[in-house]
């Protein structure tokens, strides 16, 4: 089932009839895509490269009505409650958010386009600009150091377009890990990187899933990892969706203030913007394999809301689910990001706070062992 999710109250009459005409064009390319996809004979005919444009065709309806509602006045009408049942009734699902999960943008983020361009810097320092934005009117790119991974936000103003492109794109670190995270042969699930490519002894990777969901934000826990790190400087990833940053607004606004007093060390790591999934669903047509799903909104939405956020997106992502399929990690690569699978040995459910809490009292991560 797609879902439409208002960012925040929403004054839904103020713009109801463009609201409907979208949502009946998404409603059409919704039924032509699973025309398409019952006629299973005719796809097993598709070339691979052409069953993904044709996955695509539909995938601008939920996006297009997700930015629409995003602009509205900040007003809770009673036609909210109306509305979500009529959704229900087109097959559609609707996600209103309160006013005080909603997080406070820090910076209007406009122009937001994928781009791979080496710059360099006043010290001849190069790095990968990966995406370049407006960054309340001020030209800016998210760059990559192309041996650390590190990303940043800087300027556009402070770079130049270095000469020699090929080297860096081609060779460097980052060249090599996007290389082989996304080469053959594609499995279904845990494409990416799956382990160090220089062993460590004594090394545990602490990741964090934060899938859209109701459930309760376990603030113990991170306190725990808070009195953990303080002695050992735990580093960890959190894996967090566009969703859950607009339903846990409190609870993400906790984290960053963890982060800005430096009691966290947190790698912010894209894990799409809508997350879609369906229960009863094969992965092949499931989290980012659903028809109509644009994998280049899931993963440029939840790096544009922390950008927007003052918050710095890493350089990984992790597919929804772990799944993905040629097409998707095509995708990936060429809008640069590197996917991050589970490493082995690590919780089944990798969502298990306990299991996580466990592991964290008898090993200490270790970023060198990420070196490619």
């Amino acid at each position: 089932m797609p879902h439409i999710f208002l960012h925040g109250p929403v004054d839904i009459l103020k713009n109801l009839d463009r609201f409907l005409r979208t949502a009946t064009r998404l409603l059409a390319s919704g039924g032509a895509a699973r025309q398409a996809r019952d006629n299973q004979e005719e796809k097993a005919m598709m070339p691979q490269d052409v069953q993904g444009r044709a996955r695509d065709a539909s995938r601008r309806g939920i996006y297009e009505i997700a930015a629409l509602l995003l602009k509205q006045s900040p007003r809770v009408l009673r036609p909210v409650t109306a509305l979500r049942n009529a959704m229900r009734c087109l097959g559609l699902g609707l996600w209103v958010g309160a006013a005080s999960t909603v997080c406070a943008q820090t910076w209007e983020i406009s122009d937001y386009k994928p781009i791979k361009q080496v710059v360099i810097d006043t010290n001849h320092h190069r790095y990968v600009a990966i995406r370049h934005f407006e960054k309340t009117g001020v030209s800016s790119y998210l760059l990559v150091d192309p041996q650390t991974l590190k990303t940043s936000i800087q300027p556009a103003s402070n770079f130049d377009i270095a000469k020699n492109q090929d080297d860096v794109l081609k060779s460097s670190i980052y060249a090599r890990a996007l290389a082989r995270t996304t080469a053959p042969p594609f499995p279904i699930q845990n494409q990416g990187l799956t382990h160090a490519f220089h062993s460590a002894p004594h090394v545990a990777y602490l990741t964090i899933d934060m899938c859209p969901s109701s459930h309760a934000f376990n603030k113990d826990f991170y306190e725990r990892l808070i009195a953990f790190g303080a002695k050992h400087h735990l580093p960890m990833t959190i894996d967090v969706s566009g969703l859950w940053i607009v339903r846990h607004g409190e609870e993400y606004s906790w984290l960053k203030k963890a982060i800005a007093a430096g009691q966290l060390n947190v790698t912010w790591v894209n894990h799409a913007y809508l997350h879609r999934y369906l229960r009863d669903a094969p992965l092949e047509r499931n989290f980012l394999l659903i028809p109509g799903t644009d994998v280049d909104s899931e993963i440029l939405e939840v790096e544009k809301l922390l950008i927007a956020d003052n918050q710095t997106p890493s350089i990984f992502f992790r597919y929804p689910g772990l799944v993905s399929d040629p097409y998707v990690v095509t995708r990936t690569r060429e809008l640069g990001v590197i996917p991050w699978a589970r490493m082995p040995g690590s919780p089944r459910d990798s969502r298990s706070e306990t299991a996580v809490s466990s592991l964290c009292t008898r090993m200490v991560m270790n970023r060198r062992a990420l070196n490619f």
